[in-house]
């Protein structure tokens, strides 16, 4: 049996936010615009940092570059294109991109490729934001002090099938730098908060239950100060840790 040749790379996974419901509302005129971002932006885009399309299905693009810099250069220059093409658009027709950047090793098939760092790159993206970039801790290594964008730690989080913790970064251009990052951020950071606010919650309740007092009803009682009074008087438990978790489903 032939040994499968590999390579260092690094891969980009990109799909369109809210595909179905674009598709459900004008199916026709969602593939046509499709397919001119595709003409006139993206492939024009992949030419200019060398990268290479490896696979395609519906919306989605898994493409390779020989750099981190190249895809982290690409990633951004793309997505402030297509914000640029959306503003001339109504809001129920704009088309927004996920990009989640990783780099790694790679096994090569004919046209495509394979390995854990496909699947780190594809897990970056759900947890991007539309019209956003999220990249992975081997491209911040080989990106820092290279590019002109700020990047935000977003933490290390558990991945089904990945062995050891992932850590996310996400790019903010100096346009985005003015946005808030937590509430935008719709992946494994939001919902790690959200977790930990039922957790509390439900700690909260338990200890009014057991000195037989009135239950604190508020979903975000750790934003309450007679909350905080009473934890840190010692008459509820000690915070709990997040949960840990895996794949974000969005």
């Amino acid at each position: 049996m032939a040994r499968p040749e590999r390579k260092l790379v690094a891969v980009l996974a990109a799909d369109v936010a809210g595909y179905s419901c674009l598709m459900g509302a004008d199916e026709a005129g969602t593939l046509f615009q499709l397919k001119a971002l595709r003409a006139e932006v993206i492939d024009p885009k992949v030419a200019q940092f060398r990268g290479r399309l490896v696979g395609t299905a519906g919306d989605s693009l898994l493409i390779e570059f020989p750099s981190a810099v190249d895809a982290l250069q690409f990633a951004v220059e793309t997505q402030e294109r297509i914000t640029a093409r959306n503003t001339d658009l109504p809001e129920d027709r704009r088309m927004a991109f996920r990009m989640g950047v990783n780099a790694g090793e790679v096994i090569l098939d004919e046209t495509t490729i394979y390995g854990d760092c496909v699947k780190v790159a594809a897990w970056l993206e759900k947890v991007s934001e539309p019209g956003g970039v999220v990249i992975g801790r081997s491209v911040y290594d080989q990106v820092k002090g290279k590019i002109p964008y700020t990047l935000v730690d977003l933490g290390e989080h558990a991945m089904k099938n990945i062995a050891g913790p992932v850590r996310a970064y996400r790019v903010l251009t100096s346009d985005m730098g003015r946005k808030a990052v937590v509430p935008l951020f719709a992946g494994s950071v939001r919902l790690a908060a959200v977790r930990q606010d039922r957790d509390v919650a439900r700690d909260h309740v338990r200890g009014d239950r057991l000195k037989g007092r009135p239950t604190c009803r508020t979903w975000q009682c750790r934003l309450h100060g007679a909350c905080a009074s009473r934890r840190r008087a010692g008459e509820v438990g000690p915070r709990p840790a997040p949960r840990p978790f895996g794949r974000v489903q969005l």
